[in-house]
């Protein structure tokens, strides 16, 4: 069931009536009462950032970490992360190959539309019909957000919808936005460079501009020596594709 079809059809008129609580919606998601399908989240982050860190070239430690989890998983578990160093970088190293072979790929950082028009472009350029793949949005989200975003994508593309602090604390509390990534392994650095400056996560700046440098990744114009260490979440608009 799509989160279009799910907003239309949420339980009967005597259902919603009865639904006083907020907190009880999580619960009736989680246990699937509405037929809506869950996708659990991995850990690719720190997957695809362990590689950094392994008897690889920096430069291809994104290749050889989407061939390990094809090696592994043969076909399952197919969305890939794209933003551990940026979705342009990501796309660079996403060829024909690995787009045949994954079934999607998820946006976790940057403005989601600009993120799913690059995704489409990059299937288009692949020769690669988008029906067949599906985007996943997981940044942030809400359901108007989620709205806004199939709308703007649903005719071009399967979508997924990953939202979980807004279904989890919806009542009333400022959320916390705790994350945890890597920083280093086997005892070396390690780094995110994100697609929103703020969420980008390294404690060794020697190696972040290192990382940058080996990516073509220029540094982002953001005031304060610790910019690039604080979490923030970068506002996005939709609007209608041509």
């Amino acid at each position: 069931m799509d989160i279009a079809v799910f907003m239309d059809n949420l339980g009967t008129p005597a259902q919603r009536k009865s639904w006083t609580s907020r907190s009880f919606r999580k619960p009736l998601l989680r246990l699937g009462f509405f037929d809506v399908h869950s996708t659990p989240t991995r850990g690719w982050h720190e997957y695809l950032q362990t590689f950094q860190a392994l008897d690889v070239r920096l430069r291809d430690h994104q290749k050889a970490a989407l061939e390990a989890w094809v090696q592994e998983y043969r076909g399952d578990l197919g969305v890939a992360l794209t933003d551990v160093v940026g979705m342009d970088a990501f796309l660079a190293d996403f060829d024909l190959y690995f787009a045949k072979l994954f079934d999607g790929l998820r946006h976790d950082s940057g403005d989601p539309v600009w993120w799913g028009e690059k995704a489409l472009a990059h299937y288009a350029k692949l020769r690669i019909d988008a029906h067949t793949k599906r985007l996943v949005f997981s940044d942030s989200l809400n359901i108007t957000k989620a709205l806004e975003l199939y709308r703007h994508f649903a005719d071009r593309t399967q979508l997924g919808f990953g939202i979980g602090t807004s279904l989890s604390n919806d009542m009333g509390l400022r959320t916390l936005h705790i994350v945890m990534k890597l920083t280093q392994a086997n005892g070396q650095p390690v780094a995110k460079l994100s697609d929103s400056p703020g969420k980008t996560m390294c404690d060794d700046q020697t190696f972040l501009a290192y990382l940058r440098q080996v990516f073509g990744i220029s540094a982002p114009q953001v005031a304060g020596p610790a910019a690039d260490k604080q979490g923030s979440e970068a506002p996005w608009t939709s609007t209608p594709h041509p």
